[in-house]
Parts: C-alpha cells; sequence; structure tokens
C-alpha cells in the first residue's frame, strides 16, 4: 500500500481517476498502470473496491477522454457550418491528445494488452473506436442534411482523425501552432471530401 496515502472518507471515481492521471501527466513514460497508481495517493484496494480493478481503472480514463474529445460532436448538426464544427472539434480533440495523459494510457494498454487477453479490444472499444464511431455518426448526420458529400463516414472519421493526430504528432504543443495546424487540417479534409462543393443536397 503507497505510504502516502492518509485514510479519510471514500473518494469518488473521478477523484481516484485524477489522482492517477496526475502522476501519468507527470512522468509521460508509464508503461504499467500498477506503477502510476502505486506512485500516486491511491491504493491498490481502493482501485479494486471502486472500479473492480486496476483493468477497469485503465478503461475507465480513456472512456473519460473519449466522451470529453467528443463532446462537441452533441451539438445540432445543422448549426453553424460544417467547417465551424469540425475546427472545434479537432481543437478539443489536439488539446486533450496533446496536454493530457492519453498518449501514456495508450502505451499502457499497448504494453498490458500482450499480458491481458481482450485489452487491447476493450481498451480500443472505449478509447479510439468510440472517438471514430461518434465522429463517423456526426458525418453520416452531416451527409443527411446535404453538407457532405456522400462516402463511407466510418473511412471519412478515420481519415480525420489520422491526419489530426500526424499534426499534433509533429510538432511540440503551443496553443497557437496547434490552432493553425487544426484549421489547415479541416482546411485539408474540407477540400478533399467536398472540393468546390461547399453544399450538396440530400440523396
Amino acid at each position: 500500500m503507497n505510504s502516502n496515502i492518509v485514510a479519510g472518507p471514500r473518494r469518488s471515481r473521478a477523484t481516484i481517476m485524477e489522482e492517477v492521471a496526475k502522476v501519468l501527466r507527470a512522468t509521460d513514460a508509464s508503461t504499467n498502470i500498477e506503477a502510476a497508481i502505486s506512485r500516486s495517493r491511491v491504493s491498490m484496494q481502493e482501485v479494486a473496491d471502486t472500479f473492480g480493478g486496476k483493468r477497469e481503472l485503465l478503461l475507465a480514463m480513456v472512456s473519460e477522454l473519449s466522451d470529453a474529445m467528443s463532446a462537441s460532436l452533441s451539438t445540432d448538426p445543422t448549426q453553424p457550418e460544417l467547417r465551424t464544427r469540425l475546427i472545434e472539434y479537432g481543437q478539443c480533440v489536439a488539446d486533450i491528445y496533446a496536454t493530457s495523459h492519453l498518449r501514456s494510457l495508450y502505451r499502457i494498454a499497448i504494453t498490458e494488452s500482450i499480458r491481458h487477453t481482450g485489452l487491447g479490444r476493450d481498451f480500443y472499444d472505449v478509447g479510439p473506436g468510440r472517438l471514430t464511431q461518434r465522429l463517423a455518426d456526426f458525418f453520416k448526420a452531416a451527409q443527411a442534411s446535404g453538407e457532405l458529400r456522400r462516402a463511407d463516414p466510418q473511412l471519412l472519421a478515420s481519415h480525420f482523425l489520422s491526419l489530426l493526430r500526424a499534426n499534433v504528432d509533429m510538432v511540440e504543443f503551443c496553443p497557437r501552432e496547434l490552432a493553425a495546424d487544426v484549421f489547415a487540417v479541416v482546411d485539408v479534409f474540407c477540400d478533399g471530401v467536398n472540393g468546390e462543393h461547399r453544399h450538396v443536397e440530400p440523396a
């Protein structure tokens, strides 16, 4: 048990996740969730009592970030224009990817999925898979409203997120540079998908 843990009222799920997230953001090199927990103010018993285990904690943490990155997609798909909504979404995803503990969670999942059968699939389902699916649903709604040319929304979502991640990975975090990269990605995506057609009638 961690020697720096002070007994007290039972902490919430959100508090426990944030305590572990602080460690992951500080080290940025963790490949083991148990090691991250041991360096936090959280005990393995707390994790077991609250989440069921360290695996469930890992999945809960990536699920929380996926929900945060997808939050802007819950707005009305007809207002404002598609490009503006994609910029807002792209900036949110890029900010979280560049400044949060998400990269550490990815490294941990890759390392631990070798030892734990099914972890890689479960991590994908609540992490990158959920992020891609929610963007695909958004693109499907945009196609139905005539804002986006007909194409496989799943492929469009994967393409957009790949462009976004590639640009974020290429630069050190700087809010101004990151915003410029997001604008560039959205322009490349919209021009590539719609070309000169900024609005098309639904099929």
